[in-house]
Order: C-alpha cells, then sequence, then structure tokens
C-alpha cells in the first residue's frame, strides 16, 4: 500500500532533481570574428558559476593570434541570465586582458560585443562576439 506513494514521491524528487540540473548548466553559443572574419563559432556548455575557459587560434594562423575567452553564467530574474567574460588575446606570447565584459541578457537573445582598441598602447584589432545563451 506505500509502495506505490513512496514511488510516485521516488519519482518527483528525480524530476525536480534532473530540472534543478538542468537550469544549473547553460548552453553558449558564441561566434568569434576579427576584422569581419569569422574566426570560430564554438558552443559550449557551462554550469552556473564556473568559468568555461576557452582559445581559439584562426585557422592556419600562428598562436599570436589566438584569442581566449573566460566565459561565466549566472542566473539572474525569469527567463534571463548574467553573462561575464574575460577576452584576452596574446602580445610577446603572454595573455594579456582586453576586456571585462558583464551584461544582463534574455535566454535566447543575442548579444552582441565588440572589443574596441582605444585606450591599447599597441596595435590591435577589434574582437567581435555575438553570445547565444540558453538553459543547459
Amino acid at each position: 500500500m506505500f509502495k506505490k506513494p513512496a514511488a510516485c514521491l521516488a519519482l518527483l524528487l528525480g524530476i525536480t532533481s534532473m530540472a534543478a540540473h538542468a537550469a544549473d548548466t547553460f548552453k553558449v553559443d558564441l561566434s568569434v570574428s576579427r576584422q569581419g572574419v569569422i574566426v570560430d563559432q564554438p558552443s559550449i556548455q557551462v554550469a552556473a558559476g564556473r568559468d568555461a575557459d576557452l582559445t581559439i587560434t584562426p585557422p592556419g594562423a600562428p598562436g599570436d593570434k589566438a584569442i581566449r575567452l573566460m566565459v561565466s553564467v549566472s542566473a539572474a530574474e525569469a527567463g534571463t541570465v548574467g553573462l561575464h567574460m574575460l577576452v584576452f588575446d596574446r602580445v610577446n606570447g603572454e595573455w594579456t586582458l582586453r576586456a571585462e565584459p558583464s551584461v544582463k541578457a534574455k535566454l535566447g537573445s543575442n548579444v552582441q560585443l565588440t572589443i574596441g582598441t582605444k585606450g591599447l598602447a599597441r596595435a590591435a584589432s577589434p574582437i567581435d562576439l555575438k553570445v547565444t545563451v540558453a538553459a543547459g
């Protein structure tokens, strides 16, 4: 007699746990370009509050043309997320922070960012980012 309610409760708890887990993970689609040329379009899974670290090197280009992104996502108000990024490029073989943008975005919407060159003491091209975040 108690086996069925217990089984239903276990099933309900399992479904609730799965839904909570899905909300803790986000799919981040990126499009990275320089001077109008797409460098890469990676799609990554990011756990809420954790950093995803990826390095993107343009096809056929040397390593000093690479771009490094650290991406973190956190749940905000209903249907929105906080997106925080660190954008690096290489200067004399060392990763150098170019920008640290943070934005709030609706799930599924496109966010477009341009990492410019204002204030840089060296020649560099802008980095254009298009980001879409969806639930896990």
